[in-house]
């Protein structure tokens, strides 16, 4: 749960007073046009930049956690991960070293064997290639190591950050569907950050628009209000 953030850099403000709740096991699109902050609050979440104001809780099991003073390194601790825009693999790496990599992290290391072969069975493409270098691979290619990556530490919660950027639209619409079915498969929780909504609205349950740095509008499936044309007036702030 998010609860009346503000953030920015320097002088300069992102976004104000956004509030946002994600539930277990629940998929959230937020929903915004480029520069309107969604990268920013989802580098809040994962503790890369410092809030000015609100709080980021975490309700797992019962209990409540407040991570908004927590470094980066201890937020993935407590089962978050991140699908950053641009994928960020190492180029000059190959595919299993860049898994081997996302696993070596303390909590999961143990596990490192073990969560490689689930990657490889969840991707039996990775498995074909793990020794190409992932610098070689195509945008799509690059976004299924990205997500199998995130899975390396075993998360809760997985926040995606732009899946669509620089892929043609036959493969986001793919992307968005692996990312659907590892969801429901596994009952993920995932917030993931997207300016393309037509493919996002249809696999989340619930969305938000991030607009002039305020939440505009939000739309919720169950009610049935998730409705092209109010999405595209609140996209442009005039919700």
């Amino acid at each position: 749960m998010i609860e009346n953030l503000s953030a920015g850099y320097g002088a300069v403000s992102v976004f104000h007073d956004v509030s946002i709740e994600v539930t277990e096991g629940e998929f959230v699109a937020l929903l915004g046009t480029n520069g309107n902050g969604k990268s920013t609050l989802l580098n809040c979440i994962m503790g890369f930049i410092k809030p000015t104001r609100g709080r980021i809780i975490l309700e797992w099991d019962g209990k409540a956690l407040d991570l908004t003073a927590l470094p980066a390194h201890e937020i993935v601790r407590r089962g978050l991960s991140m699908v950053p825009e641009g994928r960020r693999l190492v180029p000059s790496l190959s595919v299993e070293d860049n898994l081997r990599l996302a696993g070596s992290n303390p909590v999961v290391r143990d596990r490192l064997s073990q969560n490689l072969e689930y990657c490889y069975q969840t991707f039996p493409l990775l498995r074909e290639r793990k020794a190409q270098l992932a610098g070689t691979m195509s945008g799509g290619q690059q976004q299924l190591l990205a997500i199998a990556r995130s899975l390396m530490g075993v998360p809760k919660i997985i926040v995606v950050d732009e899946p669509s950027v620089g892929l043609a639209p036959i493969v986001v619409s793919q992307v968005i569907e692996v990312i659907r079915t590892l969801q429901k498969d596994n009952n993920l929780t995932i917030l993931m950050a997207e300016q393309s909504f037509l493919q996002a609205i249809d696999v989340a349950s619930r969305a938000y628009v991030l607009a002039h740095g305020r939440i505009a509008r939000n739309f919720d499936r169950s009610s049935g209000d998730i409705d092209h044309d109010d999405i595209r007036r609140a996209l442009l702030g005039a919700a």
